[in-house]
C-alpha cells in the first residue's frame, strides 16, 4: 500500500469517526436513544 493510499484511508476513518459521533449526539435522551448510542 503506498502512502498516499494509507493517509486517505487514515483521513476517511477519522471522517466516519466524527460523522458516528455528531449522529450519536442528535439522537433523542430516551432511553432508546440511549440504548443505541451505547450499543457496539
Amino acid at each position: 500500500m503506498n502512502s498516499a493510499k494509507k493517509y486517505d484511508l487514515e483521513d476517511r476513518l477519522i471522517e466516519f469517526a466524527i460523522r458516528i459521533i455528531e449522529l450519536v449526539e442528535e439522537l433523542p435522551k430516551t432511553r432508546a436513544g440511549n440504548h443505541k448510542g451505547t450499543t457496539r
